[in-house]
């Protein structure tokens, strides 16, 4: 799993910087993601 994190959460910080235009939400935003994820 910190494998797959560190491979992709350049790419999933960088989509939600430019969908919401707000970096401190995309951090937030990346963070979730991947606890959500690893549910699934």
């Amino acid at each position: 799993m910190e494998e797959l994190y560190q491979q992709y959460v350049q790419i999933v910080y960088r989509f939600l910087v430019s969908a919401c235009r707000d970096p401190r939400l995309a951090e937030d935003l990346t963070q979730e993601t991947f606890p959500r994820a690893w549910e699934y």
